[in-house]
């Protein structure tokens, strides 16, 4: 999808609704189209039934199922570039390569939505070659 037609679309999928929708408003900030979803199968339900195709996938890599998501989303028609929030660096989810990687930040931890949108931009711009310049 290109910057003309609305900017990319994005699936995040985490357990963490609080955390979810901030994220969902960061990547919102940041151009994108964005569809949350609570847990795997959320999700598989949410793409067959808009019928929508992802350009990234966010995704907390400890859900057993993602792997069921990634395949739902390539019958699609689409191959999403992957990115996962996490406390550890992920290279592959299964057989699935892994395009970049965030690390998720700590309960303690403040959270600074300035830092984070530079975050999701530079990963937008590094994974899909997007963003505002």
């Amino acid at each position: 999808m290109s910057e003309a037609e609305g900017g990319p679309t994005v699936l995040i999928l985490d357990r963490d609704l609080g955390f979810l929708f901030w994220l969902g408003g960061i990547f919102s900030e940041a151009g994108c189209q964005v569809v949350p979803a609570l847990d795997c199968a959320q999700a598989v339900s949410t793409v067959r039934e808009l019928g929508l195709t992802f350009d990234l996938v966010v995704l907390n890599p400890a859900f057993e199922q993602v792997q069921q998501v990634l395949n739902v989303l390539s019958t699609q028609g689409t191959k999403p570039k992957i990115v996962v929030i996490s406390n550890e660096k992920v290279d592959a989810i299964g057989p699935t390569h892994v395009d970049a990687s965030l690390n998720r930040p700590r309960v303690s931890q403040d959270i600074s939505h300035q830092e984070w949108l530079q975050r999701v931009q530079h990963a937008l711009r590094n994974v899909l070659g997007w963003g505002i310049e």
